[in-house]
């Protein structure tokens, strides 16, 4: 049920593979490619023997300080969700941790009432229509006043869903 990882030794070469369980119709091929290599090398080294929990927490608060990593690639957006009422929503970038299977996603969440305070949650934000393959969920406030913004950090896990 939970992902496994792997560490292949080719050519002289270690390649990391996270393995997640399912069912598939036929054998999976697996291509190992060099293409990335030093930034899944470097990625390697920052998370190197941390336990998952801990990787995702570490990437937590690099998004959190922006002190991402020139290992890491960052994706800007500008993209609003209109999902829930009073609050608007808008994906600001998309950080992925290349090698490490992790993708964070920072949303910038504004109180749009006018006069009604808002109370947050975390699971408030587990949509289909902002993740999938959700490891965790942080916010920075969760009480916002009216005109109040929050920075919004869903981290996923990737594989498995078409990138």
């Amino acid at each position: 049920k939970n992902p496994v990882e792997l560490n292949v030794l080719c050519d002289g070469e270690v390649y990391r593979i996270i393995a997640t369980p399912r069912s598939l119709p036929a054998s999976p091929k697996i291509r190992l490619s060099s293409g990335k290599k030093e930034k899944i090398r470097q990625n390697a080294s920052l998370f190197g023997g941390m336990a998952h929990e801990k990787k995702v927490l570490r990437f937590i608060k690099l998004a959190y300080r922006d002190d991402i990593p020139n290992s890491f690639d960052t994706v800007y957006h500008n993209r609003r969700f209109d999902i829930f009422k009073g609050l608007k929503l808008v994906l600001k970038r998309t950080v992925t941790a290349e090698g490490e299977g992790l993708r964070l996603k920072e949303y910038e969440a504004v109180n749009e009432t006018g006069s009604e305070p808002m109370r947050l949650a975390e699971k408030d934000f587990l949509k289909p229509e902002l993740t999938s393959n959700t490891v965790a969920v942080s916010l920075s406030k969760l009480n916002l006043k009216p005109g109040d913004r929050a920075r919004l950090f869903i981290v996923e896990r990737r594989g498995g869903e078409r990138e």
